[in-house]
């Protein structure tokens, strides 16, 4: 027997597509310049969602390792007993919410989709552990929020009905440490608790002006790049020398 097509009513369909909503979104700036006057900006992320569910907007930037000093008792004193390596986390991480955030989720749903900064705390790899793991996780993240590279920003993030359509919008404040790099955006919805859909985008930062052309020359001309330091700290000495010199006539 030859196969069989199967034809789906059209109200079938419809449903098909309604029950998993398209998080469209835009990005404004996008890239965002940053020149040497850059004290830190706004990006905005809106788009479509479902008017009954919580959005969580999650920016990240590429994961790095860092090395800190382990304080430890030796004697009556306290003092540097080694070295702890942190990886496993961003090197950036800022998440709006709708709502009260991640209050009352389920912490699995919350782990596995970053939806707030404990979450962040629990991917860090630690090296060597020891004892103190917890208490430096979270010392760790307090001294990433202290930077402004994290942070957990609840009830930002704006849900709207228009013609019987949602419409999630948020300004995320973008530090002066979030430099040049790609970034990551996930718009993440949850509906009665439970995880309902995710769209992912990319976000740009960009050096513009003088800072483009210093990063230019350090990485595509660095033999140039070293002659013009090396010249403008000769033009520098010898302007300091003239006045001094000149001072010290009077």
């Amino acid at each position: 027997m030859g196969a069989r097509s199967i034809q789906f009513p059209g109200a079938l369909l419809l449903m098909v597509f309604l029950a998993s909503p398209a998080l469209a979104m835009t990005v404004d700036p996008n890239p965002l310049p940053v020149d040497a006057r850059f004290d830190g900006g706004t990006v905005l992320v809106r788009g479509s969602t479902d008017p009954d569910s919580q959005v969580f907007v999650v920016v990240t930037g590429g994961h790095i390792k860092e090395k800190f000093n382990r304080k430890g008792r030796v004697g009556p004193v306290w003092a540097n007993i080694g070295t702890l390596e942190v990886s496993g986390v961003p090197r950036l991480c800022l998440i709006a919410s709708s709502g009260a955030g991640s209050t009352g989720l389920d912490r699995r749903l919350v782990d596995k989709y970053l939806l707030d900064l404990e979450a962040v705390s629990r991917q860090a790899i630690l090296d060597p552990p020891g004892s103190d793991t917890e208490s430096f996780r979270r010392e760790y993240i307090k001294l990433k929020e202290s930077q402004q590279v994290f942070a957990d920003l609840p009830g930002t993030v704006h849900i709207a009905t228009k013609d019987g359509q949602g419409e999630f919008s948020v300004a995320i404040p973008w530090p002066v440490k979030g430099g040049p790099d790609t970034y990551t955006i996930d718009v993440v919805q949850v509906k009665g608790g439970t995880f309902a859909h995710k769209e992912t985008s990319t976000f740009a930062v960009k050096l513009v002006g003088f800072p483009r052309w210093v990063s230019y020359l350090a990485f595509e001309r660095s033999r140039l790049y070293g002659v013009l330091s090396v010249a403008s700290a000769i033009f520098v000495g010898l302007l300091m020398g003239l006045v001094f010199k000149k001072g010290g006539g009077h």
